[in-house]
């Protein structure tokens, strides 16, 4: 049983130390949530306060419906419109989420912000200065690991409207963030290891474990396989274009490669032009060609023996 309901039902009949397990399972995720779109910490905490006040008092209607986690969001994307349009009917403005950033609300608030990594600093700069719309798609999808199907439910959006706002999301990011940066380097750092990272199969499927995938039966997941495959396909064909025929032989190695035989299928299989006839294979095959005799370019998967070579480095070592 998911650990949310098992809390949800125990703080129902009164245990309220299973209440404040259940909020604390979820307040990280919302607080980071109010902390990258409110500039005043105060008025964070606040909105954090409200959601859980908010939750508490809809426990009891709360159906099922939808996970715990997505429920709690979707009382925090309530409380951050409310706020947002009370700030901007203060100020006598027109409101399209659409267009508003943080910024625009908060423009001082920049100095404000206090982070470990300059990476960090910079996306949430960065994240302040493109549509809010944009933003919490954005945010849902990377850092709370939602897919575009949940997002566009949460939301009440349709999914191809998530995924819009997911793209333009991520062009803008890239734009703001070559504005921001101070140095090339910095600005590498932070889309490899902020964007990039976070994007790909978990951007597309929530997660990227392909073990995990590949049980699935969802579109998102398949795409997200068929996406990987096909980037796996255009790195080879552009290999094999460039050798001339000169390349002798595909090698999977690693995780992926050594374990998974549909990946490999999929990977090779359109590779007949080059000659590739793809024999028995199994998803825990040890060092050995894959590929058929008459297969003009070998197929082969290596184990990387990752232990094997650590142990003889260290023994190298220990005897210098």
């Amino acid at each position: 049983m998911d650990p949310d309901w098992e809390l949800l039902a125990a703080w129902r009949q009164g245990d309220r130390a299973a209440g404040q397990r259940l909020v604390k399972r979820h307040f990280g995720a919302i607080s980071r949530f109010f902390r990258n779109k409110v500039s005043s910490e105060h008025d964070a905490a606040d909105l954090v306060s409200q959601t859980f006040l908010e939750c508490t008092k809809a426990k009891d209607g709360f159906r099922g419906e939808t996970s715990f986690k997505r429920f709690v969001f979707a009382i925090a994307l309530n409380v951050l419109r409310l706020y947002i349009r009370t700030k901007a009917k203060r100020k006598g403005e027109e409101l399209d989420f659409g267009a508003l950033c943080v910024k625009d609300l908060a423009p001082s608030s920049m100095s404000s912000i206090v982070m470990r990594r300059r990476e960090v600093q910079l996306l949430v700069m960065a994240l302040r200065e493109i549509p809010i719309d944009q933003q919490i798609v954005f945010e849902l999808n990377n850092f709370e690991s939602l897919s575009g199907r949940e997002i566009s439910e949460l939301l009440s959006i349709p999914e191809g409207t998530v995924r819009g706002r997911l793209r333009l999301g991520k062009d803008q990011l890239r734009a703001r963030l070559a504005e921001l940066a101070r140095t090339p380097a910095e600005l590498e750092a932070t889309l490899t290891d902020l964007l990039y990272r976070r994007s790909g199969l978990t951007a597309l499927a929530g997660e990227a474990d392909l073990r995990h995938l590949l049980a699935r039966q969802d579109p998102e997941a398949r795409l997200a396989i068929d996406l990987f495959c096909y980037r796996v396909r255009k790195y080879v064909g552009a290999y094999l274009a460039v050798l001339e025929g000169a390349a002798e032989a595909i090698i999977f190695t690693g995780g992926i490669g050594e374990h998974s035989s549909v990946v490999r299928g999929r990977i090779v299989a359109p590779f007949a032009w080059a000659g590739v006839a793809l024999g028995e294979d199994g998803d825990w095959v040890r060092e050995e060609r894959i590929s058929r005799a008459e297969s003009r370019l070998a197929v082969w998967v290596i184990p990387t023996r990752e232990e094997e070579l650590i142990a003889r480095e260290t023994a190298r070592l220990l005897s210098a």
